[in-house]
């Protein structure tokens, strides 16, 4: 038997999800911010060294906030340019092959009530995963993908890896939460 999460978990999770996609046009309007406030003591404050009986206290004074500026810059836009730690490498399984193994997750789907994923892929990893398989662009429709991760298959007896494959199969049956926890994760992933 399975629930459906309540209307406040969903609004929740939508209010969530709409500050996440607004964080990086405030972080961006940050770097906008930064730079404009250079331009504009570089502009205004050029004074500072055009001479005088204090010339030598004035190129500090100028040059220092556009030193501090631009490292502000370069510290707000390199990590942008990061890439992160790629995914462990995956194989997808064929239905025809693995006829046991797409059976037994054919049940489980059934059981709790959730589509039965397009992809099946085994990994080196200690997890088990539901995604939308072809990333954003799958993100309106039911391509989902089941990743399971072999140290954690040799692990389990037969009833803890139907467990933690309903649990999967969980979030395929919620597919309004798995989509804001898609937008969630892949903005978190990018700060």
């Amino acid at each position: 038997m399975h629930g459906r999460p309540s209307l406040g978990y969903q609004l929740g999770l939508a209010v969530v999800a709409v500050v996440m996609v607004l964080l990086p046009a405030v972080y961006v309007g940050l770097v906008l911010l930064v730079g404009w406030g250079e331009w504009y003591h570089a502009t205004s404050h050029f004074f500072l060294v055009q001479g005088g009986h204090a010339w030598w206290l004035g190129w500090p004074l100028w040059f220092g906030p556009l030193l501090v500026g631009e490292f502000l810059i370069l510290s707000l836009v390199l990590p942008l340019l990061a890439r992160g730690e790629p995914a462990p490498p995956a194989m997808a399984l064929d239905a025809d092959e693995e006829r046991s193994l797409f059976s037994f997750i054919e049940r489980i789907c059934r059981r709790v009530g959730a589509p039965m994923p397009s992809r099946v892929e085994v990994n080196c990893a200690v997890n088990a995963a539901a995604s939308f398989r072809r990333g954003a662009a799958s993100l309106f429709s039911q391509d989902m993908t089941l990743t399971i991760g072999l140290p954690l298959v040799a692990g389990l007896d037969r009833t803890q890896f139907a467990g933690v494959l309903a649990h999967e199969f969980g979030h395929f049956s919620q597919v309004a939460g798995m989509r804001l926890t898609y937008v969630v994760r892949h903005i978190n992933a990018w700060y």
